[in-house]
């Protein structure tokens, strides 16, 4: 059985790219998910991976490119590897629009792995991060929590308010007033912390644009994480069909199958349909944010928690037919199962995102559908 397809709307390049996405994982990554030790395998699927001119699409600024990112990420994430992610070199996040001089001191140290940054976004209500104008810069002082890969970041990205409107600094871990702490370990493996600032200073040359601008910025990176984050989920729900599929069509002791039985059946096309859904939904709004219009945010949000909510229940459900074995806490599924669900959270919690797209509409008077 087929795990994927490349979408119906998509045009050569992305065919192009679907095939060598294809190719890899069939290839590449099933030979470095069977290799002993992290480090050797990682390698093995890093040098494959640029091989294919696919290892620096998470790196390129262009608008274009988040397509084929798209569809890079959702056949990887198809096979259910551990260890997919080495395909894809790290991203400089909001440095990849910066001045020369930041892309040289931060971004390219990010993109070459010598370095790594965590984007610092969400506010500890009790002490929002505050940003106020001293001579030469600015200084910070608040506190921001669940902090992604914040443990062992060199810098971060930080966002703050000032009297200006909001901003983005670049912030280094080592400077004076910068600490990290409540450090915690969610369901899906990530590591996370928070980050307190007092009166941290930050040089104006470290600033991503104007005061002012900030919002929007957060907002580009944020939407950004939101799209392959909902292209990851779908493909492991791609992932849990399949994986189903074969254990309900393989032949039992007795000499019967389990896909044989109408209320498998019925159990299995409600999963189908699922994905089908989420994936349909998937490449409209990617079409969207690639293309040269601006793209509802709406629809982004509703994407990101219809691919997340559906993927817990695809997991979920592909696990309920695969039987008791599936429960191991090694097996792939199970560990797929563990990391969507921590996604609801992510990038915005789901109530959240719904509450947003209830404003638009019954506020602003967006959301055409």
């Amino acid at each position: 059985m087929t795990v994927l397809s490349p979408f119906e709307g998509l045009g050569e390049r992305e065919q192009a790219i679907f095939a060598s996405a294809d190719a890899l994982a069939r290839g590449a990554l099933a030979e470095a998910e069977a290799m002993p030790g992290d480090s050797a395998g990682e390698q093995h699927l890093r040098a494959a991976a640029q091989a294919a001119g696919l290892f620096d699409l998470a790196q390129r600024p262009e608008r274009e490119t988040l397509l084929s990112l798209v569809v890079v990420r959702e056949r990887l994430a198809a096979t259910g590897a551990r260890r997919r992610h080495a395909a894809l070199g790290p991203s400089p996040g909001l440095l990849q629009q910066a001045s020369p001089a930041l892309q040289a001191r931060f971004g390219q140290p990010v993109m070459a792995g010598l370095k790594r940054q965590a984007f610092a976004f969400t506010d500890d209500p009790r002490a929002p991060v505050m940003a106020t104008p001293a001579p030469g810069g600015f200084r910070l002082s608040g506190r921001k929590s669940f902090v992604t890969g914040g443990q062992r970041a060199d810098h971060f990205l930080v966002y703050a308010k000032s009297p200006e409107g909001p901003l983005m600094l670049v912030v280094e871990a080592d400077a004076p007033g910068v600490n990290r702490d409540d450090f915690f370990e969610t369901l899906d493996g990530g590591q996370h912390c928070a980050l307190v600032l007092d009166e941290a200073f930050v040089p104006d040359a470290q600033s991503l644009g104007a005061p002012g601008q900030g919002q929007r910025q957060a907002f580009d990176q944020i939407n950004r994480t939101r799209l392959t984050l909902a292209a990851e989920a779908v493909g492991l729900m791609a992932y849990a069909i399949d994986r189903a599929a074969s254990h309900l069509q393989a032949q039992r002791p007795d000499g019967t199958r389990l896909a044989d039985r109408e209320g498998t059946q019925l159990r299995f096309a409600e999963l189908w349909m699922a994905v089908f859904t989420a994936r349909s939904t998937l490449y409209r709004v990617a079409q969207q944010f690639a293309g040269t219009g601006p793209g509802a945010p709406e629809a982004l949000s509703a994407l990101k928690v219809l691919a997340s909510e559906t993927a817990e229940r695809v997991l979920s459900g592909a696990l309920q037919l695969c039987g008791a074995q599936a429960l191991r806490s090694d097996d792939p599924l199970t560990r797929c199962y563990r990391e969507v669900r921590s996604w609801q959270f992510a990038e915005g919690a789901s109530d959240v995102l719904r509450l947003s797209i209830a404003k638009a509409r019954l506020e602003k008077g967006r959301g055409a559908l």
